[in-house]
């Protein structure tokens, strides 16, 4: 093969694999556009308007930290097994020793699936990095909810669509919130942005975690 025939040949073969880099390029473009979970964000858009907060639901008292409710803490415990790689657990002891950073709960009243107790837990020195946002019914003494580590997002409890979407409404309004302190119903001030949140997403909560 001569020194031209080489050329030819050398550039053919780098033409193809830019080719195929392009078509892979814009293939990951489309899939990252494509809506990750198109019921989701319809359900949270229903849901949103109808979020309020209530003061008290039987033992469940607004104010109070997760810990004083063992039935709490035991149910989101044995939910974060249920998608959360044990790999992680291990890692992220927090998440189950009880040694973690507690936010005071919220009673949420939301549309026509009743009343779900409200919190965040974090990593002590990097909650901004390893948050999670549990819910629990006290009625079903069931727990769900979404944990963001260090730029990957876990679900568990494994979460209906229904579920998926209150948290999705839950995180949406917290984002656009206006005041420090956030009230239910949503603030008509905080409402679009909120909106605007949810459709954004396409039912990705990474929006809704540092990366």
């Amino acid at each position: 093969m001569n020194r031209v025939m080489l050329h030819a040949f050398m550039w053919r073969c780098f033409a193809a694999c830019a080719l195929v880099a392009t078509l892979a390029l814009l293939a990951n473009s489309r899939a990252a556009s494509a809506p990750a979970d198109p019921p989701v964000v319809a359900e949270a858009l229903r849901i949103l308007p109808s979020l309020t907060t209530l003061d008290a639901y039987g033992p469940y008292v607004a104010g109070q930290y997760p810990s004083k409710y063992e039935a709490l803490h035991r149910a989101y415990e044995a939910a974060l097994f249920e998608g959360v790689p044990r790999g992680v657990l291990a890692y992220n002891v927090w998440m189950t020793t009880g040694n973690a950073v507690e936010t005071p709960i919220r009673l949420v009243r939301w549309g026509r699936g009743g009343i779900a107790v409200w919190a965040t837990i974090c990593m002590p020195h990097d909650c901004a990095n390893n948050q999670m946002t549990v819910l629990f019914a006290p009625g079903r003494q069931k727990a769900w909810g979404v944990a963001g580590l260090d730029g990957h997002v876990y679900f568990f409890g494994d979460p209906s669509t229904t579920q998926k979407a209150l948290l999705l409404a839950l995180l949406a309004s917290v984002a656009a919130s206006t005041s420090n302190e956030l009230k239910l119903p949503v603030d008509p001030a905080a409402m679009k942005p909120a909106r605007a949140d949810i459709k954004e997403s396409h039912g990705d909560f990474s929006r809704f975690f540092p990366r």
